[in-house]
């Protein structure tokens, strides 16, 4: 049986001046000034409002309710709800090198009684499939094996330095004019991570030709926008971006700057602690500790880690990148 879940809607967020409060000051969790100057305010009724003039309803954030809804958790354990019998346990931990699969149908989570794979979903965006139901649609072909890749794929193939290793491949073509990225990338659903909790994650990287934006997206796909941090590479190094509001990045120390070589192996390792205001956010790259901050790493309180985005998750170039040895935990690895 295949997994689904619900995937609900949200703006980003960063605070902002004190302004009319569009409903009852007790719902507000969260109001910023978005990159574009509009002020927005955010409430746990799910609705946000443009208040640069006044309170302008703008769209329905998320669904109200989205985690009692989709998880039922029984003592120290949560699951996914997967239909009105069938629940499946949450994974906080999970160790992937890639070496199990024969191709990419064989990596996607179709038996929830099995606990070794965690992947639900893929995304192949091109100039041929630039929308979310065009992807949507060649990635159930796919499935299906009706059909063929376009531009972009995924696939496992040798590893350039160990010719008895097997690793995962992503390759992407540049956007056309008219799209803002491409990207040819993996996920899962099956993940959970709350306010307060820590998250460790590793993978390692492996850069054929030119770089990718951004190669590992840490989300919540109940709130529009799928808000939350990532790991980018900006003028060749590593950089960790808050995927909303005023879009704050987390860099590394000037003149301590390691740049992320072509073809080589690289092992990126984070270590956050979500938090609206005191979050942790590490980066480790091939064991050197490179970006060491406390900040913002999650919009407001009742964003859950559900989300776990691998490979290109963004591309302004033509560009192909390895991945293997990927891990996370909620323990330091």
């Amino acid at each position: 049986m295949g997994l689904c879940f619900a995937i609900v809607i949200l703006y980003s967020c960063s605070s902002s001046e004190e302004l009319q409060v569009c409903e009852p000051e007790s719902n507000l969790i969260s109001s910023y000034t978005n990159p574009e100057g509009v002020m927005v305010q955010m409430f746990d009724t799910g609705n946000t409002y443009i208040s640069n003039d006044n309170c302008t309803l703008a769209e329905m954030s998320f669904e109200p309710g989205f985690y009692s809804k989709n998880y039922v958790d029984q003592g120290n354990t949560t699951f996914i709800k997967v239909n009105d019998t069938d629940l499946f346990e949450v994974n906080k931990n999970f160790n992937d090198d890639f070496e199990s699969y024969d191709g990419l149908n064989s990596l996607i989570l179709k038996d929830i009684s099995k606990r070794d794979k965690i992947y639900t979903s893929f995304a192949l965006q091109s100039p041929s499939t630039p929308t979310v139901a065009d992807y949507n649609e060649l990635r159930t072909c796919l499935l299906q094996k009706s059909c063929n890749f376009i531009d972009n794929r995924i696939y496992l193939t040798q590893d350039p330095d160990d010719s008895n290793n097997q690793v995962l491949a992503f390759y992407s073509v540049a956007p056309s004019q008219d799209m803002v990225v491409a990207k040819a990338s993996i996920g899962t659903g099956t993940i959970l991570f709350k306010k307060g909790e820590v998250f460790w994650f590793e993978m390692k990287i492996y850069i054929e030709d030119k770089m990718p934006q951004t190669v590992a997206d840490f989300e919540s796909s109940f709130i529009k926008g799928y808000p939350g941090p990532r790991i980018s590479i900006s003028n060749n190094q590593i950089e960790v971006e808050n995927k909303f509001g005023a879009k704050l990045k987390y860099n590394q120390d000037a003149g301590e700057n390691k740049d992320i070589p072509i073809q080589q192996w690289v092992k990126i390792k984070a270590h956050f602690k979500w938090d609206t205001e005191n979050g942790v956010i590490q980066v480790w790259q091939d064991d050197n500790l490179i970006i060491d901050a406390i900040g913002r790493n999650i919009p407001f309180d009742i964003w859950i880690l559900n989300s776990l985005e691998i490979g290109i998750s963004a591309t302004q170039q033509q560009s192909t990148m390895l991945v293997d040895d990927l891990r996370f935990s909620n323990f330091p690895l």
